[in-house]
């Protein structure tokens, strides 16, 4: 069978001849060199592990760099607290003597006022020895001596030591004020302070400097 029975012989002239593309060394390299322009670089082993050294050196560098800042923070952290614990050694007894001796003033005075009441309670007639040695502490030639007291106080005082007056012509006056329990006494001269609160701070006082003179003696021994 023959192309002219299969396609019209009027057709024949349109049809192309096809020819195979010429394939020598110059088109060859520069089909290849123009397929190698075209793609990236291609990652070679050596390229690759120098990289890899690379981002290992930068982020081992990074990372020493932070521990080496984080080490220190802490060094200055504990460098603090060193200081502050060498400035607690160096003078603790004299925070602790004040704190304690607030605290214990405290205490002493709000327990001694308790007792004091229950006693005044159970013994009502303790104000009038408590005036009776104020009197005697004061000089012979003391005179307009005045009594403070508590108005309960005075009232047991005129019972028990009479209608003040004399030679030295002292009188009882009356202070809501004054603790009951306690008195002042007052002249042109002299001033006696037996209140509840001025007799526990000198006792409170006493017993504390008492400890305090021990604590000296020992250190010096």
């Amino acid at each position: 069978m023959t192309i002219s029975r299969v396609i019209p012989k009027e057709q024949m002239e349109s049809i192309l001849r096809w020819a195979a593309p010429e394939v020598d060394g110059a088109a060859g390299a520069a089909g290849a060199r123009g397929t190698v322009a075209g793609h990236p670089e291609v990652m070679t082993a050596h390229k690759l592990e120098e990289l890899q050294q690379r981002a290992y050196q930068e982020g081992f560098e990074q990372g020493r760099r932070e521990g080496r800042d984080a080490g220190m923070a802490e060094l200055r952290q504990q460098a603090q607290r060193l200081q502050g614990a060498f400035d607690l050694l160096s003078h603790p007894l004299e925070e602790l003597d004040q704190a304690v001796e607030e605290q214990l003033l405290h205490l002493v005075t709000v327990v001694a006022q308790q007792m004091i009441r229950r006693e005044l309670k159970a013994n009502p007639g303790e104000i009038v020895a408590v005036v009776r040695e104020c009197l005697a502490l004061l000089p012979v030639a003391s005179r307009e001596v005045r009594v403070q007291l508590h108005p309960e106080d005075a009232a047991l005082v005129r019972d028990a030591l009479g209608q003040p007056g004399g030679e030295r012509g002292w009188q009882i006056i009356e202070d809501p004020v004054i603790t009951p329990g306690g008195c002042r006494v007052v002249t042109e001269m002299s001033r006696i302070d037996a209140t509840v609160e001025s007799r526990l701070i000198a006792l409170v006082t006493s017993l504390l400097g008492g400890e305090r003179q021990d604590d000296r003696s020992r250190d010096q021994e």
